[in-house]
């Protein structure tokens, strides 16, 4: 288990949300499946995770069933999802390791290009 909490800073572009420190935190403990994401918040409103979360968590979700708990403080409501059954409503379009090749298509371009204009000279 890997816990994780908010870090603010007065610059809130620095602020550090807690689902990626607790990523990070269950990572450098090796993690590289996740079973399980809880969110807790200070509000009578259900918590959830932000787009930024969902695409970093989704890395770590592909293969593995898993499930998303997000709840209010004190008892309050509580929703949970099967992530591996509806991650895509959760984060339509999702990119994934296998999306991005190590050299992209507008670099071989790229490549081609200059070597046609080396050949000429």
């Amino acid at each position: 288990m890997a816990a994780g909490t908010n870090v603010e800073f007065v610059s809130y572009g620095l602020t550090l949300c807690a689902e990626s420190v607790a990523l990070a935190n269950a990572v450098t403990q090796g993690t590289r499946e996740l079973i399980a994401v809880v969110c807790v918040g200070h509000s009578e409103k259900i918590q959830t995770v932000c787009g930024a979360c969902r695409q970093r968590l989704a890395e770590f979700i592909v293969g593995a069933p898993a499930w998303l708990i997000a709840t209010a403080k004190g008892g309050g409501p509580v929703q949970v999802f099967r992530i591996d059954q509806c991650w895509s409503d959760l984060i339509p379009y999702q990119m994934h390791s296998s999306n991005i090749s190590r050299e992209s298509n507008v670099i071989q371009a790229l490549k081609g290009y200059y070597d046609e204009q080396a050949d000429r000279v």
